[in-house]
């Protein structure tokens, strides 16, 4: 089907299906990206499945005129657009939040649920790393220092609080090109709409499959959410990857493809 469109909630919302099967993946990306951050995932598991990406509002080629209604809503739409009831859910950073609200609100319609460098609202919140990069990043946009507010960003996205550059100079321009039309688009101040905004009162109750992972690289308050989900979790697989930060699935494509067709088989 390739690239389509939806007009939904007062926004048009872009996604992208690829392959059939009997099984369906859903991808949902991070925050400041968009869809084409799974390109690896979608050229992979399209061979065997049917694999559905879209733009979240306001990112990528998904425009934001309305944020009354909720993310998951978003998703809901378009799956009901191509006819898809059941599926396997994957969501990174920000895409892992709206995962986790679907999967609690819907929990007949998630197969399995992966979550990688997993975002959890209620928790991370209380992290004191966390909200000092957050306080950095929100006064440089109150100073309309976008380079620096894109270099603050840029850490948290991609390369962690460890690292300057990266030697993966392609997914490197793709998350600097990205970030760079997110900022310039005045998006950066939107705030997800969630059903559960404390979803650790309530994550216990998944009894789908759950797969968590991470980068060895990544912050310490990711690594603080993937401890909490796991404590109240019992059943989670959890792998951590060497020499990756926050988007494992973009730098070790192999290693990130392998970790999840496992789970999904």
């Amino acid at each position: 089907m390739g690239i389509q469109q939806i007009t939904f909630g007062g926004n048009a919302l872009t996604y992208q299906v690829s392959g059939s099967g009997s099984q369906t993946l859903v991808f949902i990306h991070g925050g400041g990206l968009d869809h084409q951050m799974w390109e690896a995932q979608a050229q992979y598991f399209n061979k065997h499945y049917r694999v559905v990406s879209y733009d979240l509002r306001g990112h990528g080629q998904s425009t934001h005129k309305n944020n009354e209604g909720l993310d998951m809503d978003d998703l809901l739409a378009i799956l009901h657009t191509i006819g898809v009831e059941n599926f396997t859910l994957i969501g990174c950073s920000l895409g892992s939040i709206i995962a986790l609200d679907l999967a609690l609100a819907y929990p007949q319609k998630v197969n399995k649920l992966a979550l990688v460098s997993p975002g959890l609202v209620g928790f991370q919140e209380r992290n004191h790393e966390y909200l000092e990069v957050l306080a950095e990043y929100i006064g440089y946009i109150e100073k309309q220092n976008t380079q620096q507010a894109k270099m603050i960003l840029k850490k948290l996205t991609f390369y962690g609080p460890h690292r300057w550059q990266v030697n993966n100079l392609v997914t490197d321009f793709y998350v600097e090109q990205c970030l760079s039309q997110f900022l310039e688009s005045g998006q950066f101040a939107r705030i997800p709409q969630l059903k559960e905004f404390e979803p650790l009162k309530r994550i216990s109750s998944i009894q789908c499959p759950l797969l968590l992972v991470y980068g060895k690289l990544d912050y310490g308050y990711i690594h603080e959410n993937v401890e909490k989900i796991e404590m109240l979790v019992p059943q989670a697989e959890t792998i951590e990857l060497d020499q990756v930060a926050h988007l494992p699935n973009m730098e070790q494509p192999e290693e990130f493809n392998s970790v999840l067709a496992a789970f999904i088989a």
